[in-house]
């Protein structure tokens, strides 16, 4: 139907769950710097490192799982320093979807980061696509 033209989809929101990261270091915070495309493109960076979580996963297991992917940070149970901090929902057009509205449920997360995983000139993610920088900023007051 919709490949001839019989009807439209009215209604359709796309949801998604993530959890967003801030990483701290003494007075220094880890932010996304940009993502270098492999086609040539660069994007700026968006902010504190984040995940999508998979349906159904937990958001402490999102949070791992994010340190592990984007950093190479391979975190205990035990989860010293983690502080979860609640979450909010955003509700706007996607930018990666043009016309399909999203809701967004944002979990936060503090980590104070151990001086065995601090790396000063930040981390690089490599995908198959693209690779995302991240790089150590003075807190904001």
């Amino acid at each position: 139907e919709l490949r001839h033209r019989e009807c439209r989809l009215n209604g359709v929101v796309r949801e998604a769950h993530t959890v967003i990261v801030d990483l701290r270091y003494g007075d220094c915070q880890l932010r996304e710097v940009c993502q270098v495309f492999h086609d040539g493109r660069i994007r700026d960076g968006r902010g504190l490192p984040g995940e999508k979580l998979h349906i159904g996963e937990r958001p402490l297991l999102g949070f791992r799982r994010c340190l592990r992917q984007e950093l190479g940070i391979l975190i205990g149970r035990g989860y010293a320093g983690v502080h979860e901090l609640g979450g909010d929902v955003k509700i706007g057009m996607s930018s990666s979807y043009p016309g399909i509205l999203t809701r967004n449920v944002h979990v936060y997360f503090t980590y104070e980061m151990p001086k065995k995983f601090f790396k000063k000139h930040g981390y690089v993610e490599w995908q198959p696509d693209k690779s995302t920088y991240f790089d150590w900023f003075p807190v904001e007051q």
